[in-house]
């Protein structure tokens, strides 16, 4: 935690809302953040869009540094490479992308990306 807090009171940025901290048990879903283990997931959230891009930047690396893994449902800069290091059941998942949708039709240029 102290890296947390070091990320927070060390940095130039101003944080101006509430920091969420929640704990989430382990999962058996390939893609979850939760996956095989238990999650506690930090958010950081500021208003002023002009420092977000470097507050987005240094709270990834802060979180990969740390065996984070993005939330799905929130703005990442992770890629594909990553990603892949991430979650042991990547190349099933892919697999199981494309028997599902062989033809690209429920895709996104994210998915695309990434997977």
């Amino acid at each position: 935690m102290k890296a947390y807090l070091k990320l927070f009171t060390d940095s130039s940025y101003t944080f101006n809302f509430i920091q969420e901290i929640r704990f989430t048990k382990s999962d058996n879903f390939w893609m979850s953040p939760c996956y095989g283990r238990d999650t506690i997931w930090i958010g950081a959230y500021n208003h002023e869009d002009a420092q977000w891009p470097n507050i987005l930047a240094d709270f990834e690396q802060f979180a990969i540094a740390n065996n984070g893994r993005p939330h799905w449902g929130k703005e990442f800069n992770v890629r594909k490479n990553e990603i892949i290091e991430m979650y042991a059941k990547y190349d099933e998942f892919v697999s199981l992308i494309n028997s599902l949708d062989p033809n690209k039709k429920f895709t996104s240029n994210l998915i695309n990306e990434l997977f």
